[in-house]
C-alpha cells in the first residue's frame, strides 16, 4: 500500500511551455518533472516554475470551490447536490481546505428535514451527518421497509441507493439492528450485480471499490489516490473539484516524499544497528507511513514527523522484547519502563539502557521543538 501512495498521480498537459505562459486556460494538467533540457540548472528552474504554477492554480481552485460550498449553504437550495459535492471533496482528500465551509453546510443540512422518497439521498445525508458527529437517527430508513420489516424489493436494482445505503450502514451503532441488516442486504445485492456482469465498467469499479472496504475504514490518503480515478469516470463529476484533487494530491505527495526522505536520513544517522545488532527491523518508511495514516494534512507536518519517530523507537522496544531479551530480562525491563527508570534499564543490559535512553532523549527533543511538556509527561505515563 505504501508503494501505491508514492506513485505519481496522472496529471495531463499538451505543452509544458504553454502551461507556464497561460495557466488560466489550462485543464487538468500532466506534470512532467524530468525534461531533457540544456542543463541541470535550467531543469531545476523549470521544475520550480512548474511547482509554483501548480500551487497557484490549486489556490485559485480552492477559492472557486469555497464559493461553491457557500452557495449551497446560503441559498439552502439543491442541498442534495451540495451533499454530493461535500462527499466528493472529502473522499478526494481536499476537505481540509474547506473545514469552516463544510461545517456551516453540515449545520444547515442537520436543520433541514430529510426527504423520505429517495434512499440514495437519505443514506448520504445520514452518513455525512454521522461522519461529522451529528446524532442522525437510523429510523430515517424505516420508510424503505416493507410490511415484513425487510428492505423493499425495488431497492435491489437501484445501484446508487444500494451503494449509498451500504456506506451509511457501516456507521451504525452496536444496538442498531436495522443498519446491521442493511449491511447484509446491500452487500448481497451489490455482490450479485458485480458477479453477474450487470453493471457498466465505471459503475462496476465503484461497486468493487466499496465492497473491498467501506470508505469509513480506509486510510484517507490511499482513499484519495484510488477515488480520483473512480471520480474521474463518474458522469456527475465536477471538473474543478477533480482538477483540485489531482493538483493537491501532487503537492502533498511531494511534501510527504520529502518527509519520508528526511525521516530515513534521521534514522540512518542514529545508526541503531551498530548498537543493537541484527535483531532490529529497519523499516523507517513503514513507520512514517503509519504516521501518515493518522494525519496527512500539511498543517500537521511537525506532529507527523514526531509521531513517526515515536513509532520507530517503539518498534525497537518491540524487537527487544520479542527477539532479544530473556523472559526474566523483559520482565525487569517492563518494570523499568513503567516506572521510567533509565538507571534500572541500564543495569539490565546495555541494549535495554540504550533503547530507554533513546526514547527519553527523543521526548526531550520534542519539548525543545515546541511540544507541550505536559503532553510529554502524559506520554511517559502511558508508555
Amino acid at each position: 500500500m505504501a508503494a501505491l501512495l508514492w506513485k505519481d498521480i496522472h496529471i495531463q498537459t499538451e505543452d509544458v511551455d504553454a502551461f507556464i505562459k497561460d495557466r488560466s486556460s489550462m485543464g487538468v494538467i500532466q506534470f512532467k518533472t524530468l525534461i531533457n533540457l540544456c542543463g541541470a540548472n535550467m531543469q531545476f528552474t523549470l521544475n520550480v516554475t512548474l511547482e509554483e504554477s501548480i500551487k497557484e492554480r490549486r489556490d485559485k481552485l480552492v477559492t472557486k470551490v469555497h464559493c461553491m460550498i457557500q452557495g449551497y449553504t446560503s441559498s439552502k437550495i439543491h442541498l442534495s447536490h451540495g451533499m454530493k459535492i461535500v462527499d466528493a471533496i472529502e473522499r478526494l482528500g481536499v476537505g481540509y481546505h474547506f473545514h469552516e465551509e463544510i461545517g456551516m453546510f453540515m449545520r444547515v443540512l442537520n436543520d433541514t428535514p430529510a426527504r423520505e422518497n429517495d434512499m440514495a439521498e437519505a443514506a448520504l445525508r445520514f452518513r455525512l451527518l454521522r461522519q461529522h458527529h451529528y446524532n442522525a437517527p437510523s429510523d430515517v430508513f424505516g420508510c424503505f421497509l416493507d410490511k415484513n420489516g425487510d428492505f423493499k424489493e425495488t431497492l435491489r436494482h437501484d445501484v446508487d441507493a444500494l451503494l449509498s445505503l451500504y456506506e451509511a450502514a457501516h456507521l451504525g451503532k452496536c444496538d442498531e439492528d436495522l443498519l446491521k441488516s442493511a449491511v447484509v442486504f446491500t452487500t448481497g445485492c451489490l455482490s450479485a450485480m458485480a458477479e453477474n456482469d450487470q453493471l457498466p465498467q465505471p459503475l462496476l469499479e465503484k461497486v468493487e471499490h466499496a465492497l473491498t472496504s467501506p470508505t469509513q475504514r480506509r486510510m484517507k490518503r490511499l482513499e484519495a489516490k484510488l477515488y480520483i480515478s473512480i471520480y474521474e469516470n463518474d458522469e456527475d463529476s465536477n471538473h474543478d473539484i477533480l482538477e483540485l484533487a489531482k493538483l493537491d494530491f501532487h503537492i502533498l505527495q511531494q511534501m510527504h516524499r520529502d518527509e519520508a526522505r528526511r525521516f530515513s536520513l534521521w534514522y540512518k544517522e542514529l545508526n541503531v544497528r551498530s548498537t543493537l545488532g541484527p535483531y532490529i527491523r529497519e523499516r523507517p518508511v513503514e513507520c512514517y507511513f503509519w504516521s501518515l495514516g493518522v494525519f496527512y494534512e500539511p498543517q500537521y507536518a511537525k506532529a507527523r514527523m514526531m509521531f513517526a519517530r515515536l513509532i520507530k523507537i517503539f518498534s525497537l522496544f518491540d524487537d527487544t522484547f520479542d527477539s532479544y531479551g530473556t523472559l526474566e530480562e523483559v520482565h525487569l525491563f517492563n518494570n523499568a519502563v513503567q516506572s521510567w527508570d533509565e538507571g534500572g534499564a541500564k543495569q539490565i543490559g546495555d541494549y535495554f539502557g540504550y533503547v530507554m535512553s533513546l526514547l527519553s532523549k527523543t521526548l526531550n527533543e520534542f519539548v525543545v521543538d515546541g511540544a507541550s511538556p505536559l503532553g510529554i509527561d502524559c506520554t511517559k505515563k502511558t508508555v
